[in-house]
């Protein structure tokens, strides 16, 4: 249990964390955005398998780049066509503008 005292002024003070009830734990998934999409027109869709993710999961995801300039840039071009992630039972939807043509790594972490 955690209680806020605001009786100090206008920022909210902590007064007493209850260890006890609290759990929280991370995860780190990684995964590849492929060049194979569903649909003729945007928004384009894909669904990835990623074991051990929830639907309630709200992943920081961000791409993996190779370490050299050139890969990199075409990477961060292709990584600027997907506009939304979302997650769902052991998998993701990738919802993309217009059609990756080059495979993207992608790592998702976050708490639960």
């Amino acid at each position: 249990m955690i209680s806020i005292n605001t009786s100090s002024g206008n920022k909210p003070q902590i007064d007493h964390i209850n260890n006890e009830n609290i759990h929280v734990s991370k995860y780190l998934y990684s995964s590849t955005i492929t060049t194979t999409w569903t649909g003729t027109s945007p928004p384009y869709t894909q669904d990835i398998t990623v074991s051990g993710m929830l639907s309630t999961d709200v992943p920081v995801v961000d791409i993996v780049l190779t370490g050299t300039y050139s890969n990199d840039t075409n990477l961060q071009f292709e990584w600027n066509k997907i506009y939304r992630i979302v997650t769902g039972s052991n998998k993701i939807t990738v919802y993309a503008e217009e059609k990756t043509t080059l495979p993207v790594n992608i790592q998702m972490k976050g708490t639960r």
